[in-house]
């Protein structure tokens, strides 16, 4: 018998010990590649990324088309602003013929010089009959005022001048050397006593008749339409018939 504790092994456990070295080990299984499942993985990649960049491609299309579009118009708005220019420009041309027209090439500058004069002499010539018509300047901030006298003095075959204003009134009454003069008083930019002030400061003008024709009817106002230098005051509402027996007995008898 073999002794207990001895270094030798019972037989049955040699037995179990020499068999079990006996079997091998089993090795880790390794992937397998499945070439053709990644082909088609990345085929599939591949066309989402063409699909992607055809989408950026029509896009791109459409933005180069609208882009065409635009500028068509713009040629086309640009087109129609240089038609309106040369249209514009053609109606400046013509109003500037018409305010300055050309002169035929017979007329010299010495006979335009002379008929210059002549018109010069002629407006500052004292007051006298046009075909033996004689000159009636109203002056009244009213068109309905003016249109009714005009037509009683032009039945009267008076040459009638009328202006709407003070101002121009005055201008015109420098101008136009009337033989008489119908004014009114209350007008906004120049009142007719402020207008009969100042054109009797000038001598040549203080033999023209003056006649005031106001709505202003108080004593004090006539009074000082005469003492400024007018040679009758009517006031509104006036008779036709004795304003022209007035205008008659001014213009024979002057101031």
């Amino acid at each position: 018998m073999e002794k207990a504790g001895s270094g030798l092994l019972p037989k049955a456990r040699v037995s179990r010990a020499k068999s079990g070295c006996a079997k091998p080990r089993k090795k880790a299984s390794q992937p397998k590649l499945n070439l053709a499942a990644d082909r088609a993985e990345v085929a599939k990649m591949i066309d989402q990324i063409r699909k992607k960049v055809g989408s950026h491609s029509g896009r791109t299309a459409e933005l180069k088309a609208n882009l065409e579009k635009v500028t068509s118009i713009t040629l086309n708005m640009l087109e129609q602003v240089q038609e309106l220019r040369n249209i514009v420009e053609s109606s400046r041309e013509g109003d500037r013929k018409e305010k300055d027209p050309i002169e035929a090439p017979s007329v010299t500058l010495e006979e335009r010089s002379q008929e210059a004069a002549e018109q010069r002499d002629e407006s500052s010539a004292a007051p006298a009959a046009f075909n033996g018509m004689k000159k009636i300047l109203v002056v009244d901030d009213d068109p309905t005022t003016i249109n009714i006298i005009s037509h009683f003095l032009q039945k009267e075959n008076y040459l009638v001048r009328t202006s709407n204003s003070g101002v121009d009134g005055l201008k015109k009454a420098f101008q136009e050397t009337p033989d008489l003069i119908l004014l009114d008083v209350m007008m906004p930019d120049l009142n007719g006593f402020q207008f009969l002030s100042i054109y009797r400061k000038d001598e040549e003008n203080a033999r023209t008749p003056v006649v005031i024709l106001s709505s202003l009817s108080e004593e004090a106002d006539v009074l000082k339409g005469l003492e400024i230098g007018a040679v009758d005051y009517i006031t509104k509402p006036f008779s036709p018939q004795v304003l022209i027996a007035k205008i008659k007995k001014n213009l024979n008898s002057g101031p």
